[in-house]
């Protein structure tokens, strides 16, 4: 089943604003998603030209749309189930990564909201741990789904 990228988009809003700390509108996030150009470096497969190509998502799969702004780049990684998925958000290369915007969890056609916590039990505040990060990781932090 095709879910519309449009209806994802819409359904994202809240969370990319949660994650950025300002309002964004669904003509953003449309034309953020189409900075999708595939980067040498990338060592997976980037769903996005598949998803722009044909305007909506496989209602089946479990997706993940990293939006990297700084040098206008889209990707959508696939992953097999939700543990592979938080493994990857709480990497160093993803959510946890402030070169990464913000992301969007999709989850069988449907996106997800989602908190971050530290071990200590902190909640890790996307927009501003970007602007307070240093190069250390941040180990056993979990994931919170709200969805």
């Amino acid at each position: 089943m095709s879910i519309e990228l449009g209806k994802i988009i819409q359904e994202a809003i809240p969370l990319v604003e949660k994650q950025v700390g300002e309002a964004c509108d669904k003509y953003t996030l449309e034309k953020e998603l189409r900075w999708h150009n595939p980067r040498p470096a990338d060592s997976f497969e980037n769903f996005m030209p598949e998803i722009i190509s044909v305007w909506s998502v496989d209602g089946s799969k479990i997706l993940l749309i990293e939006v990297i702004s700084h040098d206008l780049h889209t990707r959508a990684l696939s992953f097999n189930n939700v543990v592979q998925l938080e493994e990857h958000m709480l990497g160093g290369s993803s959510y946890l990564n402030w070169y990464i915007s913000y992301v969007v969890p999709i989850i069988r056609g449907a996106v997800w909201d989602f908190d971050i916590f530290t071990s200590a039990g902190e909640k890790i505040v996307k927009h501003v741990f970007d602007e307070t990060s240093t190069s250390k990781s941040i180990q056993n932090c979990k994931i919170e789904w709200k969805s």
